[in-house]
């Protein structure tokens, strides 16, 4: 039966996928979000800048689920896949794992590939890994130095999973050329991936901070996104709940001591300690430890470590502990964690910790964001050494 409207971007398009996302994920989209799926469903990229807490994540479910053979207007290019998978690129294992988890709750089957999920299958169980995201899974949630391996190519050379391939959505694009100029070379090489997939896959790209500029423009040239050819949504970032503080910080980077710290022992309040390296996470740590009185158990439960050389189950009991209210829980965090972290109740963020006060202010301003999304009064603590 033909379809009523021409486009979905249409009046009539927009309430149809609006129906479908009610009824199948029970979700009445805002209508930002709307308008982004009915551009990609048109075959339009779209660059999406909000708010951390807007609902930028909600589009992959969306626009995975309201693929529908039988609602494609009769007139367009390409044909919908009958069983979609949509590639999700995330910066860190934390986000792939949450996101992979809430999603998954909402139905839709997911997959998570990353050094942690493949060690923990083991050779045997890469090949089912493999099999689940090119058969079954509706969205595979990747790093991007995934996309280099050998396992990969294989799966997109596959026929069964080219046909499958709805696109590539990519979270916390604003990174892409910081990491990937730096310690992350991946990244840099996210936008090659096109080129090996069916021209008519689409690319979402979503971040709640991204510069105007030249380093907007840096992005959309690595991704390759042209003027007039994609869909760019610019909605306002600002948190009026979060109150920046800033501290003058007196101790050294190379201290042992970090009295700075200790109004947050006492203030217990849900709070990530965002440092540069895990060398000065472990000072900070050691420093607040020996600060806090009571037996060792107490102290666990008060404070924790998040980085890439933790064992992947106790960074997961990490993030357990942290959806557990009034804990007075204390997290001191690398990247692993501060980037694209989302807890809706964290009260205070420490952002840019020993650093000088430009590089600080600019770090704080890319994950002042991840904090208070359900706190009416969260605060983005900016420690700064002046130099």
């Amino acid at each position: 039966m033909p379809t009523p409207f021409p486009t979905f971007s249409s009046t009539e398009g927009r309430r149809a996928i609006r129906g479908v996302i009610k009824t199948k994920l029970g979700l009445d989209p805002h209508d930002f979000q709307l308008e982004c799926v009915c551009k990609l469903l048109d075959g339009t990229d779209v660059f999406a800048i909000a708010a951390t807490g807007d609902g930028k994540s909600g589009l992959f479910s969306m626009y995975a689920i309201s693929i529908n053979t039988e609602l494609q207007p009769p007139g367009a290019a390409t044909r919908f896949p009958l069983n979609p998978v949509l590639l999700v690129i995330c910066p860190t294992k934390s986000l792939e794992e949450d996101m992979a988890e809430f999603i998954q709750k909402l139905g839709l089957k997911t997959l998570a590939i990353n050094t942690d999920a493949l060690s923990d299958a083991g050779p045997k169980g890469k090949d089912s890994l493999r099999l689940e995201a090119r058969n079954r899974a509706a969205l595979v949630f990747l790093a991007p130095e995934q996309l280099n391996t050998k396992a990969f190519w294989q799966c997109l050379e596959d026929p069964v999973f080219q046909v499958r391939a709805l696109g590539t959505a990519i979270d916390e694009v604003h990174i892409l050329l910081t990491w990937g100029a730096k310690f992350r070379k991946a990244f840099s090489e996210i936008g090659l991936l096109r080129a090996r997939m069916r021209s008519s896959t689409t690319i979402l790209a979503v971040t709640a901070t991204m510069k105007s500029g030249a380093p907007l423009r840096d992005v959309y040239r690595s991704l390759g996104l042209r003027d007039g050819n994609f869909f760019l949504l610019r909605r306002s970032n600002m948190r009026p709940n979060i109150q920046q503080v800033v501290r003058v910080m007196h101790s050294g980077i190379a201290g042992a001591e970090f009295p700075e710290f200790l109004h947050i022992l006492y203030k217990k309040r849900k709070t990530i300690i965002s440092c540069s390296t895990i060398a000065l996470s472990v000072g900070v740590m050691t420093y607040l430890w020996r600060s806090l009185t009571g037996p060792s158990a107490a102290r666990e439960k008060r404070l924790r470590m998040y980085n890439s050389l933790n064992w992947p189950e106790f960074n997961r009991k990490t993030r357990a502990l942290m959806d557990l209210p009034n804990t007075g829980l204390i997290v001191i965090a690398t990247d692993t964690l501060a980037v694209g972290f989302d807890r809706p109740d964290i009260e205070d963020v420490a952002n840019g910790v020993c650093l000088p006060l430009g590089i600080a202010a600019r770090a704080s301003c890319e994950k002042m964001f991840d904090s208070g999304r359900m706190v009416p009064s969260a605060r983005n603590l900016l420690p700064v050494l002046v130099l």
